[in-house]
């Protein structure tokens, strides 16, 4: 929206410096990032009316919504960015003329608080152990994560690796967080290879004219008791960042100081990486963070209402979670879909004809229904055995392991009883099920043609 004429820019441009710097504070502090993305982002600054920033909400329902809910650390966030603002202002668009005409001019050189240097690493504080759901497809991740954090440098490096939305984010800053609170006293440094290697190269340049440059960039990295550096995938193909890392890890491995990478692949698979970085990536603890079952994607789902106070039946959630399989934050972001529309439409309980109708989009766009008998074909199209092989009573390793393959994903990817993986694989018994799954589950942590098996399935089914 566009509310003003060229007298008003300078205007304009204070405000959204203010209101920018507030959302920023808005994005740490909120009590969730689905509140952040749906009301917080929906709000535009209009002007400065009696001390106070005019906000300006798309609807009604949006702005008594965020009065009721969000006002009080809105306001808190804007007076802390601007001291001399007493709070905030939510109005609608037909609201907004009488605001403006009383408005007042902020003069160019009126303080704002700025945001924190570089070299203080924020943490989201809701990203903590407390509230990462622990199951099979990441407990090593947690423990080892865990472990790392009570003894910086006793357990190094720390290579975090897994596909995308599957929580190496929540982990690295539940980190980030333990040893801020419990090892106040200690440098972290936190950045993404893409930022570690902007800096590289600024400091590089600036060098030439200026050797305390280089020297600063030194300061910075050398000097910190824990490194974290996210995507280190982005290393591929980067020669000179990948000298840079080399030498900065020695250092501080040598030093003792905690090094902790994550990567959404295993350091083997990093395209071009230097034999002698992926010696030293792999020469400390790494471990995978992989695709959730169904039960922790229904834990999941379950902790998220309780954070988020959704008051969701229990059908819903086993539904969401089987709509998606490999990654948590689009499993969140449908949870978070359902609960807003439940909110728009005045419904306190969401049951399943209302997230249906919230997802149908979702739910049928170009999607081939997964169901048992799909997963089982085409784990036998894959390993090129008949459906009667793997229903059928053989134990022949070549019938035996994709069977169990095929129990492992059914569970993984389906929200049904194991009683019935068992009825349609021939009949097996509940036990015999639950020994298949757990088999798998186990050898994927160690055998790697085990692994490919079960995730070329998964793709397929999935359409990836």
């Amino acid at each position: 929206m566009h509310f003003f004429g060229e007298s008003a820019i300078v205007l304009m441009i204070n405000i959204d410096n203010i209101w920018n710097l507030a959302k920023s504070k808005l994005s740490i502090t909120m009590p969730s990032v689905g509140a952040f993305d749906v009301w917080i982002q929906s709000l535009e600054p209009v002007c400065i009316t009696d001390g106070k920033l005019v906000l300006a909400a798309p609807t009604k329902m949006a702005k008594d919504l965020i009065n009721r809910n969000y006002k009080e650390i809105i306001d808190q966030a804007v007076s802390e960015t601007q001291l001399t603002i007493r709070g905030t202002v939510i109005v609608l668009e037909s609201e907004i003329e009488s605001y403006v005409s009383n408005s007042e001019v902020i003069l160019d050189d009126q303080p704002v608080v700025k945001m924190p240097k570089e070299d203080a690493p924020i943490f989201t504080s809701k990203y903590t152990f407390e509230n990462f759901v622990v199951g099979d497809s990441n407990r090593f991740a947690v423990a080892a994560a865990h472990a790392v954090a009570e003894n910086p440098g006793k357990k190094n490096p720390l290579f975090l690796w897994g596909g995308v939305g599957l929580g190496k984010t929540h982990l690295m800053h539940a980190i980030g967080n333990y040893i801020r609170t419990y090892s106040p006293n200690l440098r972290i440094q936190y950045v993404t290879t893409a930022e570690f290697t902007n800096e590289l190269v600024d400091s590089i340049q600036k060098s030439k004219n200026n050797r305390d440059v280089n020297g600063a960039f030194r300061e910075k990295y050398y000097n910190c008791d824990v490194l974290m550096i996210d995507d280190v995938q982005f290393l591929a193909n980067r020669s000179g960042t990948q000298e840079a890392v080399f030498n900065l890890f020695n250092s501080l491995y040598i030093n003792g100081k905690q090094i902790i990478l994550s990567s959404d692949r295993h350091p083997k698979e990093i395209e071009t990486l230097t034999e002698r970085l992926e010696s030293r990536f792999l020469s400390g603890i790494t471990a995978d963070i992989r695709e959730p079952n169904i039960e922790t994607r229904i834990a999941i789902l379950r902790s998220k209402c309780q954070e988020e106070n959704y008051n969701v039946e229990d059908e819903v959630l086993h539904y969401i979670a089987s709509l998606c399989s490999s990654n948590v934050r689009e499993l969140e972001g449908l949870l978070s879909k359902v609960a807003l529309y439940a909110d728009l439409m005045g419904i306190r309980i969401v049951d399943m004809e209302l997230a249906s109708e919230a997802l149908g989009d979702y739910t049928y766009k170009d999607k081939e229904i997964i169901d048992i008998d799909r997963i089982i074909d085409t784990t036998c199209e894959y390993f090129k055995i008949s459906r009667k092989d793997i229903e059928g009573p053989k134990r022949n390793r070549e019938f035996a392991y994709p069977r169990m393959i095929c129990v492992y994903i059914i569970n993984n990817l389906l929200s049904i009883p194991l009683k019935v993986i068992g009825e349609a694989l021939g009949g097996r018994d509940y036990t015999t099920i639950i020994h298949s799954r757990d088999k798998i589950s186990q050898l994927m942590q160690k055998n790697e043609s085990i692994k490919k098996s079960v995730n070329d399935i998964k793709n397929i089914l999935l359409g990836k």
